[in-house]
């Protein structure tokens, strides 16, 4: 396969200021996305959410087999609100910002998570009554056991 040149944009020593500038405005018109001139000292952050530890600690839950193990546990219950996405919740903020149980309510407002909209505080503390339940049958089998 052959290449074929469609610009030639120069030396960029030999580029006065602003020129680039005025080849991406022009280009733009050309563009099927919408462009907005602006200066980096004219914007202003209102706020901001982190995306990166969920997507990266997201992955981690489902290939430890986490996910897939606490669906196993509650598909087998009549409950039908969201869970595991409560404690995929919890344990993120634990790793990412440790908050009293009660702050995660809070805390989930600041991750960027499309799916940590629906929770509500009872589905952490649903979490940790189950998690609790689950801890209690764990030591009641090792003792029988033993």
């Amino acid at each position: 396969m052959r290449q074929k040149v469609i610009a030639n944009l120069g030396r960029l020593e030999q580029l006065q200021e602003g020129e680039i500038d005025n080849l991406l405005e022009h280009l733009s018109k050309f563009s099927k996305e919408t462009w907005i001139k602006s200066r980096p000292e004219n914007l202003k952050v209102e706020w901001t959410k982190q995306w990166g530890p969920a997507l990266v600690f997201r992955c981690l839950w489902e290939e430890l087999s986490i996910g897939p193990q606490l669906r196993t546990f509650w598909d087998s219950t009549e409950k039908t609100s969201p869970l595991e996405e409560a404690a995929f919740a919890m344990v993120l903020n634990r790793l990412c910002d440790p908050q009293p149980k009660l702050g995660v309510s809070e805390w989930i407002n600041t991750v960027h998570r499309p799916e940590f909209k629906q929770l509500k505080q009872t589905h952490q503390v649903c979490v940790l009554e189950f998690i609790t339940l689950l801890g209690g049958l764990f030591l009641f089998k090792n003792t029988i056991m033993a």
